[in-house]
């Protein structure tokens, strides 16, 4: 793909218009040996890729699993991922179900990472408490419990 430089992270990743994809599986350790750069782009192919609808609904949260866990990856990122999400959701009128097995994902995930305070004051926000599904409510005040003495 002429559009995609593997050396310029803010190059579009690869998109739907190609004919082969790959998956490629990393693990945290490994993720954290790359350069910023390398691990930047390797973590815009694995969002790609479950952001793919055409991926199974257990291969897309891998993925997002992979992807939340990438050390180049922070709030920011999570916090526009969780609003790509919404944004879906909310085009599918609550009626897609892999939207809200991503949401949740994204939700137990990001107990996980460095970022949760700054994305958990994101989904308790006024704007998005109302617009999460009730199911993903649900998996954060569970997780969310642990904190609470």
């Amino acid at each position: 793909d002429p559009a995609f430089d593997a050396a310029d992270p803010s190059a579009p990743p690869p998109g739907d218009h190609q004919k082969e994809s790959f998956l490629l599986a990393l693990s945290s350790a490994q993720m954290s040996n790359l350069t910023s750069k390398c691990a930047t782009v390797l973590s815009r192919c694995v969002l790609a890729n479950a952001m793919n609808p055409s991926l199974s609904v257990t291969m897309r949260t891998a993925k997002l699993t992979q992807f939340l866990e990438s050390p180049s990856v922070g709030a920011g990122e999570v916090i526009s991922l969780l609003r790509e999400l919404i944004r879906q959701d909310q085009q599918a009128e609550g009626q897609d179900s892999s939207v809200h097995a991503l949401m949740e994902s994204v939700v137990l995930s990001v107990f996980r990472t460095d970022a949760s305070w700054q994305v958990l004051a994101f989904l308790f926000s006024p704007e998005v408490i109302p617009v999460i599904p009730q199911r993903t409510t649900g998996a954060l005040l569970t997780n969310l419990s642990v904190y609470i003495p």
